[in-house]
């Protein structure tokens, strides 16, 4: 990722905790329904962001039905939205997932 979508992406950041932008599409976590405190919660929420992540990434090429996620892109996005939850258990889970190679 460039540093003008880097650029673009901090400052779309700055207006919703739980909103990321990705090369022009934004990626929306919602998480109020869930408990960011408890171990379970923390894990639903990794999941959804990293489903968003990958949706807001994904690109499907011409003549194929299969998206192909820029992992790159995904990781950023990903570290961004948790970063903006500003939960410690959900930076937890993620930092725990990175170091096994599970984001």
């Amino acid at each position: 990722m460039n540093r003008f979508v880097a650029t673009v992406l901090a400052a779309a950041l700055a207006c919703a905790p739980a909103i990321a932008a990705a090369e022009g599409f934004a990626a929306k976590v919602k998480t109020s329904d869930l408990n960011l405190q408890t171990e379970d919660g923390a894990k639903k929420a990794l999941e959804r962001v990293h489903r968003a992540a990958l949706n807001a990434c994904s690109d499907v090429t011409v003549g194929s039905r299969i998206a192909q996620a820029d992992q790159s892109c995904v990781n950023q996005v990903s570290a961004e939205l948790i970063k903006r939850m500003n939960a410690p258990m959900v930076q937890a889970a993620f930092d725990a997932a990175k170091s096994t190679g599970q984001s």
